[in-house]
Protein backbone atom coordinates (compact mmCIF):
# COMPACT_ATOMS: atom_id res chain seq x y z
CA UNK A 1 0.00 0.00 0.00
CA UNK A 2 1.49 3.65 -1.51
CA UNK A 3 0.98 6.01 1.39
CA UNK A 4 -0.27 9.00 0.20
CA UNK A 5 0.90 12.75 1.05
CA UNK A 6 -0.43 15.48 3.02
CA UNK A 7 -3.12 17.32 1.23
CA UNK A 8 -1.19 20.67 1.33
CA UNK A 9 1.74 18.82 -0.74
CA UNK A 10 -0.50 17.16 -3.01
CA UNK A 11 -0.27 18.91 -6.55
CA UNK A 12 -2.02 18.50 -9.68
CA UNK A 13 -0.20 17.63 -12.52
CA UNK A 14 -1.38 21.14 -14.21
CA UNK A 15 -0.04 23.04 -11.84
CA UNK A 16 2.97 21.22 -11.56
CA UNK A 17 3.72 21.57 -15.16
CA UNK A 18 3.34 25.65 -14.76
CA UNK A 19 5.99 25.18 -11.79
CA UNK A 20 8.03 23.25 -14.38
CA UNK A 21 8.00 25.94 -17.39
CA UNK A 22 8.55 28.69 -14.93
CA UNK A 23 11.74 27.46 -13.94
CA UNK A 24 12.60 26.51 -17.64
CA UNK A 25 11.82 30.28 -18.53
CA UNK A 26 13.86 32.00 -15.52
CA UNK A 27 16.62 29.60 -16.73
CA UNK A 28 16.18 30.06 -20.74
CA UNK A 29 16.62 34.06 -19.52
CA UNK A 30 19.72 33.97 -17.72
CA UNK A 31 21.41 31.82 -20.45
CA UNK A 32 19.99 34.62 -22.75
CA UNK A 33 21.55 37.37 -20.93
CA UNK A 34 25.02 35.75 -20.52
CA UNK A 35 25.13 35.44 -23.97
CA UNK A 36 24.26 38.42 -25.25
CA UNK A 37 26.45 40.22 -22.48
CA UNK A 38 29.96 41.22 -24.15
CA UNK A 39 33.12 39.82 -22.82
CA UNK A 40 35.39 41.04 -20.41
CA UNK A 41 38.05 42.51 -22.79
CA UNK A 42 35.77 44.42 -24.62
CA UNK A 43 34.30 46.02 -21.80
CA UNK A 44 38.03 46.77 -20.32
CA UNK A 45 38.78 48.12 -24.00
CA UNK A 46 36.04 50.58 -24.49
CA UNK A 47 36.71 51.89 -21.27
CA UNK A 48 40.05 52.34 -22.60
CA UNK A 49 38.60 54.21 -25.61
CA UNK A 50 36.78 56.63 -23.51
CA UNK A 51 39.84 57.75 -21.45
CA UNK A 52 42.25 58.05 -24.46
CA UNK A 53 39.67 60.19 -26.84
CA UNK A 54 37.62 63.05 -25.71
CA UNK A 55 35.91 63.95 -28.95
CA UNK A 56 33.84 66.39 -26.65
CA UNK A 57 34.65 70.40 -28.53
CA UNK A 58 36.18 72.67 -26.71
CA UNK A 59 33.85 74.97 -23.96
CA UNK A 60 33.84 78.41 -25.90
CA UNK A 61 35.26 81.33 -23.29
CA UNK A 62 32.69 83.36 -22.70
CA UNK A 63 33.59 87.15 -22.59
CA UNK A 64 32.27 89.86 -19.40
CA UNK A 65 30.09 92.07 -20.85
CA UNK A 66 31.61 95.86 -20.80
CA UNK A 67 29.87 97.59 -18.27
CA UNK A 68 31.76 100.82 -18.67
CA UNK A 69 29.51 103.55 -20.28
CA UNK A 70 30.09 104.82 -23.48
CA UNK A 71 30.83 108.08 -24.23
CA UNK A 72 28.15 110.04 -25.85
CA UNK A 73 29.64 111.69 -29.55
CA UNK A 74 30.26 115.24 -28.16
CA UNK A 75 29.92 115.29 -24.55
CA UNK A 76 33.12 116.97 -23.41
CA UNK A 77 36.31 114.82 -21.31
CA UNK A 78 35.51 114.90 -17.65
CA UNK A 79 38.35 117.37 -16.11
CA UNK A 80 41.45 115.25 -14.57
CA UNK A 81 40.79 114.83 -10.87
CA UNK A 82 44.66 114.75 -9.99
CA UNK A 83 46.03 117.64 -7.88
CA UNK A 84 48.12 120.21 -9.75
CA UNK A 85 51.83 119.94 -9.88
CA UNK A 86 53.59 122.84 -8.06
CA UNK A 87 56.21 124.32 -9.83
CA UNK A 88 59.05 124.07 -8.48
CA UNK A 89 60.28 127.07 -6.53
CA UNK A 90 62.71 129.31 -8.07
CA UNK A 91 65.89 129.17 -5.97
CA UNK A 92 67.12 132.36 -4.47
CA UNK A 93 68.31 135.27 -6.32
CA UNK A 94 72.34 135.42 -5.56
CA UNK A 95 73.04 137.99 -3.38
CA UNK A 96 74.68 140.82 -6.15
CA UNK A 97 78.20 141.94 -4.67
CA UNK A 98 78.24 144.75 -7.13
CA UNK A 99 75.80 146.39 -4.65
CA UNK A 100 78.44 146.18 -1.88
CA UNK A 101 80.78 148.92 -1.87
CA UNK A 102 84.19 147.25 -2.16
CA UNK A 103 86.33 147.09 1.07
CA UNK A 104 89.88 146.61 1.21
CA UNK A 105 91.19 145.32 4.80
CA UNK A 106 94.55 147.13 3.86
CA UNK A 107 92.69 149.80 3.92
CA UNK A 108 90.90 149.35 7.17
CA UNK A 109 91.49 152.61 10.08
CA UNK A 110 94.00 152.54 12.78
CA UNK A 111 92.94 153.81 15.52
CA UNK A 112 96.04 154.72 16.60
CA UNK A 113 96.75 156.78 13.48
CA UNK A 114 93.18 158.41 13.25
CA UNK A 115 94.02 159.31 16.79
CA UNK A 116 97.01 161.19 15.58
CA UNK A 117 95.53 162.88 12.66
CA UNK A 118 92.66 163.67 14.98
CA UNK A 119 94.88 165.73 17.29
CA UNK A 120 96.45 167.52 14.35
CA UNK A 121 93.22 168.06 13.04
CA UNK A 122 92.46 169.68 16.17
CA UNK A 123 95.61 171.71 16.64
CA UNK A 124 95.73 174.35 19.33
CA UNK A 125 91.90 175.19 18.79
CA UNK A 126 90.23 176.42 22.22
CA UNK A 127 88.40 173.52 23.96
CA UNK A 128 84.83 171.77 23.04
CA UNK A 129 82.02 173.39 25.02
CA UNK A 130 79.43 170.93 26.63
CA UNK A 131 76.19 171.41 25.63
CA UNK A 132 74.24 171.02 28.88
CA UNK A 133 76.52 169.97 31.19
CA UNK A 134 78.52 166.95 32.51
CA UNK A 135 76.51 163.95 32.83
CA UNK A 136 73.78 165.03 29.82
CA UNK A 137 74.69 162.00 27.39
CA UNK A 138 73.96 158.50 27.56
CA UNK A 139 75.03 156.39 30.26
CA UNK A 140 76.69 159.80 32.21
CA UNK A 141 78.91 160.35 29.56
CA UNK A 142 80.03 164.72 29.01
CA UNK A 143 78.10 165.81 25.93
CA UNK A 144 79.86 167.83 23.68
CA UNK A 145 78.44 170.57 20.99
CA UNK A 146 79.27 169.11 17.86
CA UNK A 147 81.64 170.88 15.31
CA UNK A 148 80.79 169.97 11.12
CA UNK A 149 83.79 169.11 9.27
CA UNK A 150 81.51 168.60 6.24
CA UNK A 151 77.55 169.70 6.74
CA UNK A 152 75.06 166.89 4.96
CA UNK A 153 73.45 167.63 2.02
CA UNK A 154 69.84 167.98 1.25
CA UNK A 155 70.60 164.75 -1.31
CA UNK A 156 72.30 162.73 1.52
CA UNK A 157 69.06 163.21 4.12
CA UNK A 158 66.36 163.57 1.71
CA UNK A 159 66.03 159.90 1.46
CA UNK A 160 65.35 159.51 5.44
CA UNK A 161 63.24 162.92 6.05
CA UNK A 162 59.25 160.79 6.13
CA UNK A 163 56.57 162.06 4.26
CA UNK A 164 54.67 164.56 5.51
CA UNK A 165 57.28 166.43 8.18
CA UNK A 166 55.69 169.98 8.73
CA UNK A 167 58.42 172.16 7.58
CA UNK A 168 60.75 174.18 10.29
CA UNK A 169 61.15 170.56 11.69
CA UNK A 170 63.84 170.32 14.05
CA UNK A 171 65.74 166.99 15.53
CA UNK A 172 68.08 166.54 17.87
CA UNK A 173 70.62 163.52 18.71
CA UNK A 174 73.76 162.31 20.34
CA UNK A 175 76.65 160.16 18.17
CA UNK A 176 79.37 159.10 19.66
CA UNK A 177 82.10 160.14 17.42
CA UNK A 178 84.41 157.48 15.59
CA UNK A 179 87.89 157.50 13.79
CA UNK A 180 87.73 159.61 10.68
CA UNK A 181 85.80 162.05 11.59
CA UNK A 182 82.25 159.62 11.49
CA UNK A 183 79.91 159.08 13.93
CA UNK A 184 78.40 155.91 15.51
CA UNK A 185 75.70 154.76 18.18
CA UNK A 186 73.42 157.46 17.55
CA UNK A 187 70.53 158.22 19.86
CA UNK A 188 67.19 160.45 19.80
CA UNK A 189 67.04 163.63 22.32
CA UNK A 190 64.64 165.02 21.40
CA UNK A 191 62.34 166.53 18.06
CA UNK A 192 60.27 169.00 17.40
CA UNK A 193 57.30 168.96 16.50
CA UNK A 194 56.96 165.80 18.77
CA UNK A 195 56.21 162.40 16.52
CA UNK A 196 57.41 163.77 14.01
CA UNK A 197 59.85 160.87 13.56
CA UNK A 198 62.41 163.32 12.15
CA UNK A 199 64.72 162.33 14.76
CA UNK A 200 64.79 158.57 13.88
CA UNK A 201 64.91 159.50 10.59
CA UNK A 202 68.54 161.24 11.10
CA UNK A 203 69.12 158.48 13.77
CA UNK A 204 69.18 156.11 10.22
CA UNK A 205 71.29 158.76 8.26
CA UNK A 206 73.98 159.42 10.65
CA UNK A 207 76.26 156.98 9.27
CA UNK A 208 77.09 159.82 6.57
CA UNK A 209 78.02 162.58 8.51
CA UNK A 210 81.17 164.10 9.37
CA UNK A 211 82.00 165.50 12.71
CA UNK A 212 85.39 166.79 14.41
CA UNK A 213 85.95 165.11 17.70
CA UNK A 214 85.90 167.34 20.53
CA UNK A 215 88.86 168.68 22.11
CA UNK A 216 90.10 169.15 25.60
CA UNK A 217 93.38 170.56 26.57
CA UNK A 218 94.30 170.65 22.64
CA UNK A 219 93.67 167.15 21.87
CA UNK A 220 90.81 165.32 20.09
CA UNK A 221 89.01 163.20 22.33
CA UNK A 222 87.77 160.49 19.60
CA UNK A 223 84.86 158.33 21.94
CA UNK A 224 83.30 161.12 23.18
CA UNK A 225 79.69 161.99 22.64
CA UNK A 226 78.37 164.67 20.42
CA UNK A 227 74.85 166.52 20.44
CA UNK A 228 74.02 167.01 16.79
CA UNK A 229 70.68 169.67 15.94
CA UNK A 230 69.00 169.48 12.47
CA UNK A 231 67.03 171.89 11.33
CA UNK A 232 64.84 171.29 8.11
CA UNK A 233 63.86 174.44 6.33
CA UNK A 234 60.14 174.46 3.91
CA UNK A 235 62.30 173.13 0.87
CA UNK A 236 64.45 170.84 2.70
CA UNK A 237 61.27 169.31 4.17
CA UNK A 238 59.28 168.67 1.05
CA UNK A 239 62.43 166.77 -0.37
Amino acid sequence: MTPSLPLPWRLDRRQLTIFLIVILLHIALVALFVWLSPPNSAVKQAARDLISFNVLPDAPVVKEPDVRPKAKAGAKPKPSTQPPVKPAEAPPKPFDLGLMPAVDIRTLPNYRNELAQGQAEAGPGPDSTTSVGPGAGPNGEPLYNAEWQREPTNAELAYYIPRGAPPNSVALIACRTAPRNLVEDCVELGETPRGSGVARAMVNAAWQFRVKPPRKGGEAMVGAWVRIRISFSERSAGE
